[in-house]
């Protein structure tokens, strides 16, 4: 497999070093060919998914991810730092940060597929060096809400057509791997800069930073009928109040008209609440 490794670098170098080293030659040349193919293959090898499922399954339905757990996640980007960047997103700091990221799923996030986060520790002596934690949080709303068997055509994510939920996984993955890698390169990350867009593309083929997929279904929803932007009513601590619905993920966000309240966009000055579905009245 492809390796970032340059044998002209000492291993002694701090890893933000040899990574900043790594991007900036991946915008200039990447690997022959995309890695992610033969991530996936190795994936599946060293996993007891793969091994689980094909027990059971007929091959186009091997990586449905059932049984997911945060080892797979730590598997993948392990194969993927090895890949990419030598091992160097998972070499802990000169300052004893540790290396490699924590990873979480999330059930409350619904439109990122996924969010890597870098929270600073101020501590005496190392105002030079801050000390990092770093978390990638997968969005299990998002990655489950589809599934190949599901009618229509396969949703894309960064800009390709995903065949299977492994696939899902992989894509979202990636781009947090970039987002990581950047973040401890250069201090920051954007998925619009010109130097992610291209390395994105040349480690991974991707096309875009977006994703089309869609959440999985929440039968309070479907069966509540609420919609963002509806007029709603709803009772709260024994007051009755009407308001206009402004996000609905487990519980909808209700922007009541509110003259001491906060100023938004619309000029408008509105009071929040956060409202379970179940407890909304459509005000038609």
């Amino acid at each position: 497999m492809t390796s970032s490794h340059d044998p002209h670098l000492n291993l002694g170098t701090d890893p933000r070093v040899l990574l900043a080293t790594s991007l900036n030659r991946f915008v200039e040349h990447g690997p022959d060919e995309p890695v992610t193919r033969r991530v996936r293959e190795l994936f599946l090898r060293r996993t007891e998914l793969s091994r689980t499922e094909l027990a059971k399954s007929e091959a186009a339905d091997v990586a449905d991810l059932q049984g997911l757990s945060i080892g797979h996640v730590e598997a993948l980007f392990s194969i993927y730092d090895d890949a990419c960047f030598a091992g160097f997103l998972s070499h802990d700091l000169p300052n004893g940060a540790r290396g490699k990221p924590s990873f979480r799923f999330s059930q409350r996030m619904t439109s990122a597929a996924g969010k890597t986060t870098r929270r600073r520790l101020d501590r005496a002596g190392c105002e030079s060096d801050p000390f990092e934690i770093c978390e990638i949080a997968i969005s299990i709303p998002l990655l489950f809400g589809w599934s190949a068997t599901d009618p229509g055509p396969p949703p894309r994510v960064s800009g390709l057509v995903c065949t299977d939920r492994l696939d899902v996984f992989q894509r979202i993955l990636e781009h947090e791997i970039l987002h990581l890698a950047e973040m401890r390169a250069f201090g920051d990350s954007s998925c619009t800069s010109k130097r992610f867009r291209i390395v994105a593309f040349q480690l991974f083929g991707h096309l875009t930073s977006k994703h089309e997929l869609r959440r999985t279904p929440d039968p309070a929803l479907a069966h509540s009928g609420i919609r963002t932007g509806d007029r709603v009513r709803f009772e709260f601590r024994g007051e009755r109040h009407e308001g206009r619905v402004k996000r609905i993920t487990r519980r909808a966000t209700v922007l009541v008209d509110d003259p001491d309240g906060r100023e938004y966009a619309d000029g408008g000055r509105y009071q929040k609440f956060y409202v379970p579905l179940h407890m909304l009245e459509r005000i038609d």
